[in-house]
C-alpha cells in the first residue's frame, strides 16, 4: 500500500513540474519587453535571475551569428542596428548588475577579514597583469580596491604593451566608471580607417570611381533597412511553442491522473500493466519537460559542426 501511494505521488509531482515548466524559462522576447517597459528592471534582479537573463541573451546572440555570445560581435543581417544596440544595452546593464552584486558580497567579506588577510590579498592582486586586472574589475568592480593596489595597477597599465584603446578601457574600469560609460568612451576613441569619399558628378574617370565606391557603400548601408520583421517571426515562434507545450502538458496531466486512479482501484494484473506504462510515461514527461533545453542543445551542436 505504501509503495503504491509513493508511485502515485511521484506521478502527480511530475505532472505538477510539467505544468510549472510553462512559465519557468525566460525568453528573449520577455527580456526585451520588460526592459522596454522599465529600464530599471535589471537593478531589481537577483543573482540567479541575472545568470538566467545572461544565458538567454548569449544563446540568442549565438543564433544570430555571434561566436562569443556578445551582441557586439553579431554578424548576421537578421537583426537591425537598432535591435542590436538594444540587446547590447541590456547585456551591459546585466553585466553591471552582476558586478554590483559581487561588489556587495566582497564588501561584506572584507568586513570579516583581519588586517593580515587583507594585506596578503593585496600582495596577490599587485602581481596581476593588465588582462587579469581588467578581468577582475569586470567581475568585482573597483569599489573595494585599496589605494596601494590601485596605484600598482595604474603603473602596470601604463607599462603594458597593449593598445592605447585597451589601456584606456582598463583605466576607466579602475576609475569606477560603469560598463555603459566604458563602452561609450571606447566607441568615441575608435577612429575609422578611411572616410567615405564625396560623390563626384563629373564625367572623369576619377569621378566615376568615387561614384562607384559611394554607390557600393550606399547599397551596403541600406541593407540594414531591408530586413524581415524579426518581432513578428519571434512572436509566431513563441506562440506556437506555448500552444504545443500547453497541449503536451494537458495530455500528460490527464494521462497521469487516469493511470493513478486506475492503479489504485485495479486488480493485481492490471496494476502490473500500469506499472509497465510508467516507463514510457516518465520518458515522455522528460522530453516535454526538457523540450526547450533539448532544442538549444541540438542548435548548439549543429552550430559547432
Amino acid at each position: 500500500m505504501i509503495k503504491r501511494n509513493i508511485k502515485i505521488i511521484i506521478i502527480f509531482i511530475l505532472s505538477f513540474l510539467l505544468v510549472t515548466q510553462v512559465n519557468a524559462a525566460i525568453s528573449m522576447k520577455d527580456i526585451r519587453s520588460k526592459y522596454s517597459n522599465d529600464k530599471n528592471v535589471i537593478n531589481k534582479l537577483t543573482e540567479k535571475e541575472v545568470k538566467e537573463w545572461q544565458k538567454e541573451i548569449e544563446s540568442w546572440c549565438k543564433l544570430m551569428g555571434s561566436v562569443t555570445g556578445d551582441p557586439s560581435t553579431i554578424t548576421s543581417n537578421a537583426i537591425t542596428s537598432r535591435d542590436k544596440k538594444e540587446v547590447q544595452s541590456i547585456s551591459d546593464a546585466l553585466l553591471q548588475r552582476k558586478q554590483d552584486i559581487q561588489s556587495e558580497k566582497d564588501e561584506k567579506e572584507n568586513e570579516k577579514k583581519t588586517t593580515e588577510e587583507k594585506k596578503k590579498e593585496d600582495e596577490e592582486l599587485k602581481k596581476y597583469d593588465i588582462k587579469e586586472i581588467y578581468e577582475y574589475l569586470t567581475d568585482h568592480g573597483a569599489k573595494n580596491i585599496s589605494e596601494d593596489v590601485k596605484k600598482k595597477w595604474e603603473k602596470t597599465i601604463e607599462e603594458s604593451n597593449e593598445s592605447e584603446e585597451y589601456k584606456q578601457q582598463v583605466k576607466d574600469a579602475l576609475d569606477g566608471k560603469t560598463i555603459e560609460e566604458q563602452r561609450k568612451n571606447a566607441d568615441a576613441s575608435s577612429t575609422s580607417i578611411y572616410k567615405q569619399p564625396e560623390l563626384n558628378k563629373s564625367k572623369t574617370s576619377a569621378g566615376s570611381l568615387s561614384d562607384l565606391i559611394a554607390d557600393g557603400k550606399s547599397f551596403l548601408y541600406n541593407g540594414d533597412e531591408l530586413q524581415y520583421d524579426e518581432s513578428s517571426l519571434q512572436n509566431f515562434s513563441t506562440a506556437m511553442y506555448n500552444i504545443l507545450l500547453a497541449i503536451a502538458v494537458a495530455i500528460a496531466l490527464i494521462v497521469g491522473v487516469i493511470v493513478g486512479i486506475k492503479y489504485m482501484v485495479g486488480s493485481v494484473e492490471e496494476k502490473a500493466n500500469y506499472k509497465a506504462m510508467l516507463i514510457p510515461y516518465v520518458a515522455g514527461c522528460a522530453v516535454v519537460f526538457g523540450a526547450f533545453g533539448i532544442w538549444k542543445l541540438v542548435v548548439t551542436i549543429l552550430e559547432s559542426i
